[in-house]
């Protein structure tokens, strides 16, 4: 594999290091992907030190197929032992696969992206094609942080994601017109009048009648 090392001091938040990555493309063959450019960004006045190495397996991170059961054609690791990831600011990559790679694969540029290894699974990062030459399509991508990555196949297993609740409809507890609230009668229940009772007639006085 191939491998080159940079060294920056006091870079600019606003000047990416343009590192150049002709060296790491030494030992690569005729059906290998070539590391074109990169460019990375830092915090102020940081002291860059940058390892990139191109191979056939990953470092540490575990296969590319595993987690997406597509093609993979080759890794890049991208190693900043002197620099903290909080002063890393992102990186561009450039980088070109053989057409006759994809070819044997059956794909098509749009089916190429770059793999980023980080928080334990491997992510895709933005990747486009941006042209071409007699032998080899070109793409870049732009990624947040530096790591191991791998140039494949982009697949519908690609950087899985655990799918968002779905919204659940409240339930309303809200009493309707229809539902009594307590225990007063309503409109349609009849109430029962009380009865006015009858007067009894008082007893007549005998009538007195004189003798005859």
């Amino acid at each position: 594999p191939g491998v080159i090392r940079a060294e920056t001091t006091d870079a600019t938040s606003d000047d990416p290091i343009v590192i150049d990555t002709t060296a790491v493309n030494v030992d690569a063959e005729d059906s290998d992907p070539t590391l074109d450019s990169l460019s990375v960004a830092t915090a102020e006045g940081t002291d860059l030190t940058v390892e990139v190495s191109t191979n056939d397996e990953p470092e540490a991170a575990p296969d590319l197929e595993s987690e997406t059961e597509g093609e993979t054609f080759g890794y890049l690791d991208v190693a900043h032992p002197d620099t903290a990831d909080t002063d890393i600011g992102g990186a561009s990559f450039e980088f070109s696969v053989p057409k006759a790679t994809l070819d044997a694969a059956g794909l098509d540029p749009a089916d190429v992206t770059l793999y980023r290894f980080n928080a334990g699974t491997w992510n895709e990062v933005p990747t486009s094609e941006v042209g071409e030459s007699p032998d080899a399509f070109l793409f870049r991508a732009d990624s947040p942080g530096l790591s191991e990555f791998a140039i494949g196949e982009r697949t519908v297993n690609a950087d899985p994601v655990d799918p968002a609740p779905e919204p659940t409809t409240p339930v309303d507890d809200t009493p309707t017109d229809d539902t009594p609230t307590d225990d007063t009668p309503t409109d349609d229940t009849p109430t029962a009048t009380p009865e006015t009772p009858t007067p009894t007639p008082a007893p007549e006085d005998p009538t007195e009648t004189d003798d005859i």
